[in-house]
């Protein structure tokens, strides 16, 4: 059985790449309208802006590689010949 602790630590030097909605959006050919709609609840996704009651509220995401990857592995199914995406 795999345990969290089994799981080895990579440490690395360099920072982690975000990208915005729209590069988002050109990477899967989707609108930023849908992109924004699939990762604004997702886990990991960085989300910076402020509540206004009353108001629109302008929030702008950040969504790193590895929840890049995280989503696409999530949401592709896996064909006869291979188990996972990534």
């Amino acid at each position: 059985m795999l345990t969290p602790e089994a799981i080895p630590t990579v440490k690395t030097t360099e920072p982690e790449t975000y990208h915005t909605v729209a590069e988002i959006g050109q990477l899967l050919r989707k609108s930023s309208s849908w992109v924004y709609r699939e990762f604004r609840d997702y886990p990991g996704v960085v989300r910076s802006g402020k509540h206004r009651p009353g108001k629109r509220s302008y929030v702008t995401v950040l969504i790193s590689e590895d929840v890049l990857r995280r989503w696409v592995r999530d949401h592709t199914a896996p064909g006869p010949a291979e188990k996972s995406p990534l």
